[in-house]
């Protein structure tokens, strides 16, 4: 399923959803008391019933003058982290239909690493699934992710494994231009 394309100066921005499910509401904050009716009423359309909103993950294929950058992978082919999907996608069909092949990927900027953002890095045999790109991930995303002890994360982390042993993975502390027009800039 493929949002947009919309321009922003001269790069084109395709939103390509990778799934849907209904989470829970009770697990959104914990610890956080949130008025829940409010924010029903004040944005309807992020609700799908009185305990649960519907969460999606997004690939997002950023058009340059200098190529292809994608914003997160996805989960590609970690299983989904909810069992509550309503819909789900094929996320490299939906790259796809946006005209976008894995050899065509210049760049990855990974927002983050948890598994519905960074879980398309890789295939399922475990190489690069955009073998000609560059993975963009900041320098403390990869030490807290590489040194978590979670074992649901265990996949993720020899996917990200896989692109370091790649020579694919780009740590940079510092802001820094991807591509033409777009700049990655740290915000924790």
């Amino acid at each position: 399923m493929l949002h947009g394309p919309l321009r922003v100066g001269d790069v084109e921005v395709v939103a390509v959803c990778e799934g849907v499910a209904a989470l829970p509401l009770a697990a959104e904050c914990p610890g956080a008391e949130v008025d829940w009716p409010a924010a029903r009423a004040e944005h309807a359309w992020a609700f799908t019933n009185p305990d649960r909103w519907p969460w999606h993950v997004h690939v997002f294929v950023l058009r340059t003058r200098s190529g292809v950058v994608l914003v997160d992978t996805g989960i590609g082919r970690l299983p989904p982290p909810s069992d509550t999907w309503a819909e789900r996608y094929d996320g490299t069909a939906g790259l796809a239909a946006a005209g976008v092949e894995p050899q065509d990927v210049a760049h990855v900027v990974l927002t983050h690493l948890h598994g519905d953002h960074a879980g398309g890095t890789v295939t399922g045999e475990g190489v690069p699934r955009f073998p000609n790109a560059r993975y963009d991930v900041h320098p403390w995303d990869w030490v807290d992710f590489a040194t978590d002890p979670d074992p649901d994360d265990r996949g993720n982390r020899l996917a990200m494994q896989a692109l370091a042993e790649a020579g694919q993975l780009h740590l940079d502390p510092e802001d820094h231009v991807v591509a033409a027009g777009l700049r990655v800039v740290h915000t924790p």
